[in-house]
């Protein structure tokens, strides 16, 4: 992905370098990030016309992955110069 591009996610709704399947699935993305609730029948339909089912299961868990490592990362302070866990203290 182009520097350009990759600064310009925040703004795929508008952006027209982003196409409708890029515009579908990253408004599945920032959904599911911060308020899964309001994944609705209209932006399910919406993902079936740019995606099949099996892509549709794996962008959610790619989301999903990638939301959860940055939680442990934040719970465990992975990106601070100081980790929460000690290395002696995992065993």
């Amino acid at each position: 992905m182009a520097e350009d591009l990759y600064a310009a996610v925040g703004e795929f709704r508008t952006d027209p370098r982003f196409t409708a399947r890029e515009r579908a699935a990253l408004e599945f993305a920032d959904r599911f990030v911060r308020d899964h609730e309001s994944i609705d029948e209209a932006l399910m339909l919406e993902l079936q016309q740019h995606l099949d089912p099996g892509e549709i299961v794996e962008l959610a868990a790619c989301v999903a992955r990638h939301l959860g490592f940055g939680r442990i990362t934040r719970v465990f302070r992975l990106d601070h110069d100081t980790c929460a866990l000690h290395p002696d203290d995992v065993r």
